[in-house]
């Protein structure tokens, strides 16, 4: 009974720390970074032009060498008054931060303004998939390849491939 107990526990753990592995910051030559927590959320951050950047979050679980990422919009409750109508309108708008509010329309037409919202929510978020392959993530593509493409990253000049690679290894390609 003991044995049994014993390596119940060593397979527990040895299953659990594989798992969670390869958790941390990862970042691509796109200007791209997402982090994995160990409470099964994200956080991604890609840069688009100049100083802005987006960002989504959600949730991630993870089935063999397989990440299954499923983001969450995040909204503000937008209240303002109609007066051609003469009525009180909410309405849902995507947050600018990670933060459910209510807001005014002043707060929101601020909001578009100011330079926090160079870094806006991703409003094109969809499921994906990403497969492990030591201190890489490669996307996979709908049609369940592995995206082994290479793009030019804005200004440069050479070819880099699109998987993200863990924080303090090597970047080779």
């Amino acid at each position: 009974m003991k044995l049994i107990a014993i390596l119940f526990v060593f397979i527990s753990i040895f299953t659990t720390s594989n798992k969670t592995e390869f958790i941390g910051t990862y970042h691509d030559y796109f200007g791209s970074t997402i982090v994995f927590n160990n409470d099964f959320t994200y956080y991604e951050n890609s840069w688009q032009v100049c100083t802005v950047t987006s960002w989504t979050i959600g949730k991630w679980k993870r089935e063999n060498d397989t990440i299954f990422i499923t983001p969450t919009f995040v909204y503000d409750s937008l209240s303002y008054y109609d007066s051609t109508r003469s009525i009180k309108i909410d309405t849902l708008v995507l947050s600018y931060d990670e933060v459910a509010n209510r807001i005014t329309l002043k707060d929101y037409k601020e909001g578009v303004l100011t330079t926090e919202s160079l870094g806006f929510q991703n409003d094109y978020q969809k499921p994906f998939k990403l497969l492990i392959k030591g201190p890489r993530l490669y996307h996979i593509l709908p049609n369940g390849k592995i995206d082994k493409t290479k793009k030019i990253p804005f200004s440069q000049d050479k070819y880099k491939p699109t998987y993200y690679f863990k924080d303090g290894t090597v970047k080779k390609y």
